[in-house]
Order: C-alpha cells, then structure tokens, then sequence
C-alpha cells in the first residue's frame, strides 16, 4: 500500500465502497497511483461500473445491427497495473463470434480531465486461457534461445517465466505484469543491417546450434498480450491488437515492397523460421495465412493461438504451413532463401529438443490446465521426432493441405462467419 500514503484514508474507503457499488466484487488498489485514487472518487458510480460488462452487452445486442462506429463506452478496468476509464470501439469483425476492434482509454495524465488513447485490443466473449498458455510457451522457448545467444543468466527458467501466469482472473483482479520480452512490433531492435548473417546455406548447415543463434539477432519468436477473464462465470478474451496485417490481405506487390529493405527481409525470414520451430515444439494447428501477421519492421507473427498439442481444427493443415507464394517471393529476393528458412528453423528446433525436459520442467510450473497435454505432447512427439523433421515439413509447407485449408478458409469459413454475423 506504499503508493497510497498520500490520499486520505477516508478517500481510499470512498473509493472501494464506489467500485463495490458499480459492480466490481474484487477490488485491488496496489497499483492505484494518488491521481487514480482522486479520480474514481469523484465519478459518479455510473461511470466506473465494469468496462467488461458494457463491452459484453454491447456484444451481444448493439453489435449485431452494426451500429456506427466508432462508439464510446464509459467504465472501468485494471489490466497489469494499467487503469482505463473508457472503451472506444472501432470496428466489429466479420466472424461468428463477432470479435470487437477496442481502444483501452485512461486520463490525462497531466490534466485528469479527459481521455487518453492507450493500447488497442480485440475483445473476444471465448476463453482464451488456451491462447495465453501458448503464447506464454512462446516467452520459455524465447528465453532458450536468448540464454544461446546471450548465455546464461543468474534467473532459472522457472524464475523467468512466473511473471506471465495468466490465470483465468477475476473481474477488476490484477494480472501480474509479464516480463520485458520481444513484441510482436520490434524485435532486436539494437541490431543493424551490418551485422545480420547472409543466405550462405553451407554456413548455417554446418554450425553449430548455439553458432547459428548468435549469427542471427531476430532468431525469436514474436508475442503479444493476451488476457483471459470471466464475467458472471463467461470467459472474455482480451488480445492486444498487434501492427501489420495478415498474409492473406497482402498482395505479391505489398509483400514484395514490405521486404525490399535488407533489415525487413533478413528480419522476417528469422522470425519466421523460430516462428516455425515454435509451432512444431508446441503442435500449434489451425495454421493458415490469415492466422500469421506480417509487421512493418518485418516480424512473423502468430496469431490465434487456441489450437495446440496436435489438436486439429476442420480440414487442418500441419504445424507448419504457407502458401507457394510466401515462397516464390521470397526465392525471387534471394534464390536460397526458402532452403535457408528450412535451415534455421531445423536449428532452431533442435536446440528445443535439446532443451525438452527443461521446457517442460517450466510448462508445469505455469500452473496452467492445458500444462499436461502439452507436456504429453513434448514427450510423446517432439522427444521422438525423426532428425530433420521440421526441415522436411519447411520444405513441404505449402502442400495440398495448405492449399485446401486456405481456400476454405476464403470461399467457406470467412463468407459463412460474415452470414451469421448478419442475423
């Protein structure tokens, strides 16, 4: 409580009593800054009743008539210390689901009179704790590769990874804060251009796993946050909206431009081949190009992450697929480039598999329902994988089942999702 020293204590009992009466059951003050504190005290218990609670009616009425946008919703929410005040939706996506574009507003920090424009985030009324287990796999995996590349560090896998235990939480109960990892909008941003390896393919086939983490700078796995919450008992996801836009809505002309940078092109093809390594480790499905993001700067990024351990969604593609054409532009910028991704993501995975009982000593130690499959999955597929078995699916990851899925993905699931949000 050392951060309210400063406001009365008959203010702070003023404003748990107003949260109390607005709806929030659990009330946690130990991130409240003095001008937090001064503010909830002066608004009406209207304008603090839960964010989540208007999103969700919203959601469930307003969202159906496609009401114009944007619209501003007035409440309250903490996420990792963070306090909003005001929820401006942009846009409804084209799903049955019915997904909301939001802005995640706070005061002014100055003034305390008007808004600010804080983080954007889709809001999704589904459980995403399955999406913050993986998405936290992905912050262990990062944490091998940066003990490769950086070597090791006084902090144990297991210290390093406690601070992303995204329980299920509460209404208006604080998710810890994860740990300075990469995100998906910049990756190893103290690189430059002059260091970054060349395509030599001799050179990364012979090296040696810890080698070709060193010589590649943007050998990660991008991230972003994800929050899994509940109101009344229903599971509400939170995801930050990362920058950049899926494979799928980019053109060969957009894709060939974005990568024309040396810094973009070497940056996208290491995100990509961890990406891949990643994906395998965890047996990530339901991999398509409208589930895989591509950012300014260039990174990789996976998206809809609920699919893992091999459990396979309708028509599934394996862990690791992409169309023909992420391919041929790439093979146009550089002949050897799809063999170099096959490489590194080989190298990649080997110092996973390298690493396999570690990994699953720190999955356990999330605490997660999902940690037992996951766990299986390592022991009983990746422990056993053939040598060179994701160079092999690299090589093979625009197959039929890549084509099939991303046809139906286009001409079937996105027009049906588009027709129910309709009624």
């Amino acid at each position: 409580m050392a951060l309210l020293i400063a406001p009365a204590v008959n203010v702070i009992e003023r404003v748990i009593e107003l949260l109390h009466e607005a709806g929030h059951e659990n009330v946690n003050l130990d991130c409240f800054s003095k001008d937090d504190i001064n503010y909830i005290a002066g608004s009406s218990q209207n304008d603090i009743v839960p964010l989540l609670q208007r999103l969700m009616k919203f959601a469930k009425t307003e969202a159906q008539h496609h009401p114009k946008l944007p619209q501003t919703l007035q409440g309250f929410l903490q996420l990792e210390g963070q306090s909003y005040y005001q929820a401006k939706i942009h846009a409804v996506f084209s799903s049955s689901a019915a997904p909301l574009l939001i802005e995640l507003m706070s005061p002014s920090e100055e003034h305390y009179t008007g808004p600010r424009a804080q983080d954007q985030f889709i809001f999704k009324m589904e459980d995403a704790s399955a999406d913050v287990f993986v998405r936290n796999t992905f912050e262990i995996l990062n944490h091998l590769l940066a003990e490769h590349r950086d070597g090791p560090t006084s902090a144990t896998l297991q210290d390093d990874v406690e601070c992303v235990q995204y329980a299920t939480q509460g209404l208006n109960r604080r998710v810890p804060s994860p740990t300075d990892s990469s995100s998906c909008d910049q990756i190893a941003s103290d690189s430059t251009a002059s260091g970054l390896a060349h395509l030599d393919l001799d050179e990364v086939a012979e090296a040696d796993d810890v080698t070709v983490v060193q010589n590649h700078p943007w050998l990660q796995i991008s991230t972003y946050r994800i929050f899994s919450l509940q109101w009344d008992e229903t599971p509400i996801g939170l995801i930050e909206k990362t920058s950049g836009k899926p494979l799928a809505d980019l053109t060969d002309e957009n894709l060939q431009r974005s990568l024309a940078d040396d810094s973009t092109f070497y940056q996208f093809i290491q995100t990509l081949a961890a990406g891949f390594a990643a994906a395998f480790m965890v047996g990530l499905r339901d991999r398509h190009h409208d589930n895989y993001l591509l950012s300014e700067e260039g990174t990789f990024c996976h998206i809809d992450l609920a699919s893992f351990a091999n459990d396979r969604t309708f028509l599934d593609t394996k862990s690791i697929s992409i169309s023909s054409r992420i391919i041929n532009i790439l093979n146009k910028r550089d002949e050897n480039a799809w063999d170099y991704v096959a490489l590194l993501s080989q190298a990649c995975f080997d110092l996973f598999k390298s690493k396999a009982d570690e990994f699953i000593e720190a999955v356990e130690g999330l605490h997660s329902e999902h940690s037992k499959r996951l766990t299986h999955y390592v022991n009983n597929v990746v422990k056993s994988s053939d040598d060179g078995a994701v160079l092999k699916a690299v090589v093979k990851a625009n197959g039929i089942r890549t084509k099939i899925k991303n046809v139906f993905h286009d001409h079937v699931a996105k027009p049906i999702s588009k027709l129910k949000q309709a009624f």
